[in-house]
């Protein structure tokens, strides 16, 4: 099983469902493929095909999460990179993973590839202009799917890159360990540079039919009023280690 065949039973099974909500968009899953599939598309016409690699250097968002799934259609391979380093930072990265397109919503570094701000609403909309159903492949689940970066604990960040199947089988159990389920609205307050974000809300809520609400930044308020307004039920994310109390956990 590969993610793109899993999103698209999803929204087989679901089609008239919300399956992302952000601000004044709210889309169905049917609608959701539609444009994934047109941004696909578009990828192909800017040379990504089966193996190649779009770097990501965007907040979370409605078009980020697209251009993931659109990369999973092509077997292409998602580079996600934190938005908020300096160009002369997310150079380092892109050096390293060498992608054929770099997509991003923050000022972009010089690179010898095609980069494109996705938050252009010119831009996007040529991008994803297309008619056509991209040329799709079989499902490949030993396919890469997806790379971040970690510096694990010594030297310069590393890049990890999942096959389809590594991929797939993180969202299972994390349906197992959370239990969230086609009725789930999910907060995505978690970065999609991230495997929390990523992984533990975004393609879950995908893979499982829920609603995933994308949030580009972490401010409580407004988080607490989406919450409250849209009465989501999930959230995976990074644990206190404070405790309550605000005070370090006791030792036993």
């Amino acid at each position: 099983m590969d993610i793109w065949q899993a999103f698209e039973r999803t929204a087989e099974a679901y089609p008239f469902k919300e399956a992302i909500i952000e601000g004044d968009s709210r889309l169905s899953y049917a609608e959701l493929r539609e444009l994934v599939e047109r941004c696909a598309a578009g990828l192909q016409g800017a040379g990504i095909g089966p193996g190649g690699r779009v770097a990501l250097i965007a907040d979370t968002g409605l078009r980020h999460c697209v251009v993931t799934l659109a990369c999973q259609a092509l077997h292409a391979m998602s580079v996600h990179v934190v938005p908020r380093l300096k160009p002369v930072e997310m150079a380092v990265f892109l050096n390293d993973a060498q992608p054929g397109l770099v997509l991003g919503t923050v000022d972009l570094p010089d690179v010898e590839v095609e980069a494109m701000r996705i938050d252009d609403d010119a831009l996007w909309s040529r991008l994803v202009r297309g008619e056509r159903s991209p040329q799709l492949l079989a499902p490949d689940e030993q396919a890469l799917s997806n790379m971040m970066y970690t510096s694990g604990t010594t030297g310069q960040p590393k890049g990890v890159p999942l096959t389809h199947r590594q991929t797939y089988e993180r969202v299972l159990a994390g349906t197992v360990h959370t239990g969230v389920g086609s009725r789930d609205r999910v907060l995505g307050a978690m970065p999609l540079f991230h495997q929390m974000g990523m992984i533990g809300n975004f393609l879950l809520a995908m893979v499982v039919g829920a609603t995933y609400y994308p949030v580009a930044r972490m401010l409580p308020g407004a988080v607490l009023e989406l919450i409250e307004r849209e009465r989501l039920t999930a959230f995976f994310g990074s644990p206190n280690p404070l405790g309550n109390a605000g005070q370090p956990p006791q030792r036993p």
